[in-house]
């Protein structure tokens, strides 16, 4: 069953003959970096531009390229095989095991197929997620996460220790704000990131801005598992979420909130074809964003449309408040860590 579901991501480079070619080039610069300790700041234009256009094509490119952008910020690899290897609990242990249980692992390798597989896959997808917790005591696990670390466990092989490894390299930049769990936040602040989502629709689209906001005055509450699990919950193709994953990765945190506005505007534009003016109301809207056919959705399109919002939004504004505590993302880092996309942008 797992050599089943790497050559499927393996099989489809044949058809991306060009694409592939210029993966392959990238790929093997950034192989060269990383023998000789050498920085990848020269590969930083290729690997944005490369996320925005087409994505990595492959699981086998990803692994190279997700892996050049770390840092190695937080656990080490002895903390890192201690906490695989020494089972303990935490106040999320409970909660963890119940998601795993029911986690998609049970459509992508069903009992039915081999009992062993699904049997171990969950176990070990729930050993190396709460071990994360126990890692990280400062964040705060929500019911939906699982599905995140599902879907690097899988990009990795099933390899927990270089899984659970990439997930705390990874977490000081896209999983604090979601994760926070300081005294004074112990839940995800749902209005406080609707709001920001709300002003980025206006931007995008003065007229379809408005619009929405009329349909939902109390806020676009099915877009919570959009920005919480980057929409890993919602979509059910592997090569989708990690698409998005590749431009996310390689451009900011704050970049859900733009794929969440430009993506709303795209949807509604479609929806409102679709519709007479007679179903033009906020219950006939909620029904077609909640009943997203998500596999139609051409991605490659929104996320070039979200580059080219994101890029005049930060030319036009100065500020928009605390989404710019979610500018600093990878690239940014290994570029400079005292530069943002905030100060690059800003008039």
């Amino acid at each position: 069953a797992k050599k089943t579901f790497r050559n499927n991501s393996e099989n489809k480079l044949t058809n991306l003959d060009s694409s592939n070619k210029d993966m392959k080039l990238l790929c093997k610069k950034l192989l060269l970096s990383k023998k000789h300790q050498v920085g990848i700041e020269e590969s930083i234009d290729l690997i944005r531009q490369q996320a925005i256009n087409t994505g990595f094509i492959s699981n086998k490119y990803r692994r190279i390229i997700y892996q050049s952008l770390l840092q190695r910020n937080t656990a080490d690899s002895a903390s890192i095989v201690s906490a695989l290897s020494t089972f303990s609990t935490n106040q999320y242990t409970n909660i963890i095991r119940l998601d795993t249980l029911r986690s998609k692992i049970n459509s992508l390798f069903p009992n039915t197929s081999s009992i062993n597989t699904n049997t171990n896959l969950k176990q070990s997808l729930f050993n190396f997620t709460n071990s994360f917790f126990t890692l990280n005591k400062d964040l705060h696990y929500f019911q939906g996460f699982h599905d995140i670390t599902l879907l690097f466990f899988l990009l990795f092989d099933f390899k927990e220790e270089e899984t659970l490894q990439f997930m705390c390299d990874i977490s000081p930049y896209y999983f604090k704000e979601s994760l926070n769990s300081k005294e004074d936040q112990k839940h995800f602040d749902f209005n406080s990131e609707a709001s920001i989502i709300q002003k980025l629709i206006y931007e995008y689209d003065h007229i379809e801005g408005s619009l929405i906001h009329k349909l939902f005055p109390d806020g676009l509450f099915f877009i919570f598992p959009w920005i919480i699990t980057y929409f890993t919950h919602n979509i059910g193709s592997i090569e989708k979420q990690l698409r998005i994953f590749d431009y996310i990765l390689c451009s900011s945190p704050g970049a859900i909130y733009f794929i969440c506005a430009v993506l709303i505007v795209e949807l509604f534009k479609e929806f409102k074809l679709k519709t007479g003016e007679d179903e033009f109301d906020e219950g006939h809207m909620f029904m077609h964003f909640q009943k997203v056919d998500y596999e139609t959705v051409e991605f490659n399109k929104i996320l070039k449309l979200t580059e080219e919002f994101k890029s005049r939004f930060y030319k036009e504004q100065k500020s928009l408040g605390n989404l710019m505590s979610k500018e600093q993302g990878l690239l940014e880092s290994k570029k400079n860590p005292r530069v943002t996309i905030e100060s690059n942008y800003s008039v």
